[in-house]
């Protein structure tokens, strides 16, 4: 069952950018196997539009799936696709609604490209 096993511990760096001070730890039922984004790892968290955050603001429940996914994207381990799956799947798992979590799916899978 897919599930964080790792709370997500960041560190400010200034700008957008932030920086995991310990692991993150994910089961994915999508790849089948535990994501470890080690600790040092760089983020923006949700690459969201600014003309979007007062809808989806680039900081919320679905902060661990965007780091997840920025690190599937980052070592290029799997495919897009799978990435942004994996961004959708985490989502839920964290409790984003279905509506939001679709919507940023969407985005990613429409603009994710140019990552």
């Amino acid at each position: 069952m897919s599930a964080f096993r790792t709370p997500l511990v960041l560190e400010h760096e200034g700008d957008r950018r932030l920086t995991l001070t310990s692991p993150l730890l994910y089961d994915s039922d999508v790849l089948g196997v535990t994501i470890a984004v080690p600790t040092g790892f760089v983020t923006d968290l949700a690459s969201i539009p600014r003309g979007l955050w007062n809808i989806l603001p680039p900081i919320g429940r679905y902060d661990r799936a965007a780091v997840v996914h920025d690190y599937l994207y980052a070592c290029g381990f799997t495919t897009r696709k799978q990435a942004d799956d994996v961004l959708y799947e985490a989502m839920r798992v964290t409790q984003v609604g279905r509506v939001a979590a679709w919507t940023i799916y969407a985005g990613v899978r429409l603009g994710g490209g140019a990552a």
